[in-house]
């Protein structure tokens, strides 16, 4: 059996973020290791951009599942439930919360928007 925390996340799943005040950004993080019962190390994962307005600036983009950015650490984050959906998420940052993603969204295409 998969080692699970005690909110379901395990090794494999997603943390989605998308964020920006005037531009719409996206990353994805993938569990790597569960720590405990709270915690969990995460690898923020490369994306591909599958269509774009021919300058690269607004478009769609997919997460590539298990091939991570080499250029970012691993994090240690607790895992939290939202207190409006009951959704998992984990903080990255002041300004950033990923969302545990379903899996039947793992081939979804996010739009981003680079122009500010």
């Amino acid at each position: 059996m998969e080692k699970q925390n005690k909110f379901g996340v395990k090794v494999g799943d997603i943390f989605y973020a998308s964020y920006g005040y005037s531009m719409c950004l996206n990353s994805f993080y993938q569990v790597v290791e569960v720590l405990g019962t709270t915690k969990v190390r995460v690898r923020e994962t490369l994306k591909r951009t599958t269509s774009d307005d021919g300058y690269g600036q607004q478009g769609h983009e997919k997460m590539v599942y298990g091939l991570f950015n080499l250029d970012r650490e691993p994090l240690d984050k607790m895992v939290q439930i939202s207190k409006y959906d009951k959704r998992p998420y984990i903080k990255i940052n002041d300004y950033k919360h990923a969302y545990l993603l379903p899996e039947n969204r793992y081939d979804e295409e996010f739009w981003f928007d680079y122009m500010d």
